[in-house]
């Protein structure tokens, strides 16, 4: 995907939780609101037609590449930046737009929108895909300046 209606301006924070290299998480958010297994690890391209991608014993099912089909795992992050929307005020955040590395919002920790500080951007935060790894928000302003703060991996 790709952000809507905004533009990344500044990034005031981005620290990996955990370390610098904290792993894949074990759960995951699903589309249905409940936390799954982290299946991403089993990440393949299955392709018969190669003869030197194959496991010994033939298993065609799973065919391990270097790069993967799937949306990649990454470890936890703490992000916070600062989004200025560019037309409308209907706008959406896409981690994955963001750093090609995530692919998941994990929780909105806060957004306020810095230009009207009398908003609660709280209230107005229409969508936290977190499977899709998309925060979507309105703003009373085409051009205000919006400040996000969430934990994404």
């Amino acid at each position: 995907m790709a952000h809507s209606n905004l533009t990344v301006t500044t990034t005031y924070l981005d620290i990996a939780i955990g370390g610098n290299t904290p792993g894949a998480p074990q759960l995951v958010p699903n589309a249905n609101g409940t936390v799954g297994d982290n299946t991403a690890w089993l990440s393949g391209v299955a392709d018969s037609s190669d003869a030197t991608k194959k496991y010994p014993g033939n298993l065609d099912a799973f065919q391990a590449v270097n790069s993967s089909a799937n949306k990649p795992v990454s470890g936890l992050r703490l992000i916070s930046v600062s989004l200025t929307g560019d037309t409308g005020t209907a706008h959406t955040f896409d981690v994955n737009a963001y750093d090609s590395g995530l692919s998941k919002v994990f929780a909105l920790v806060s957004l306020v929108n810095d230009t009207d500080t009398d908003e609660s951007l709280l209230a107005a935060a229409t969508v936290v895909a977190h499977e899709s790894g998309t925060i979507a928000y309105t703003t009373a302003g085409n051009t205000d300046v919006v400040l996000l703060t969430a934990i994404v991996g």
